[in-house]
C-alpha cells in the first residue's frame, strides 16, 4: 500500500471531530501555500499585466462595484506599488 493510500484509510477511519479538524488544518494550509504561491507571482512579476488591464479599465469607467461593500477596496499588485480604490 502506498503513502497516500494508507493516509486515505486513515483519513476514512478518523471519528467525524477529528476529520472536521483535520478539514480545518488542511483548508488552511492549502489557503498558506495559495497565498505563498501569490506572494511569488506578484514578486515576479508575473500579475503586472493583469493589474495594469484592471487600473486602466477602472480609470476608464469600465468596472462597477455592484453588490459590493461601498468600502475601500484595497489592491496591492506589487511590492512597490499600492493603490487605494474608492468606489464612486
Amino acid at each position: 500500500m502506498s503513502d497516500l493510500e494508507q493516509i486515505e484509510a486513515a483519513i476514512l477511519s478518523l471519528p467525524s471531530s477529528e476529520f472536521e479538524k483535520l478539514r480545518l488544518w488542511f483548508l488552511d494550509l492549502d489557503y498558506e501555500r495559495w497565498d505563498e504561491q501569490i506572494e511569488q507571482d506578484i514578486e515576479d512579476g508575473k500579475l503586472e499585466a493583469l493589474a495594469q488591464e484592471a487600473i486602466t479599465e477602472f480609470d476608464a469607467g469600465h468596472l462597477t462595484f455592484t453588490g459590493l461593500d461601498r468600502g475601500a477596496i484595497v489592491t496591492n499588485w506589487s511590492r512597490e506599488r499600492s493603490q487605494i480604490l474608492k468606489p464612486n
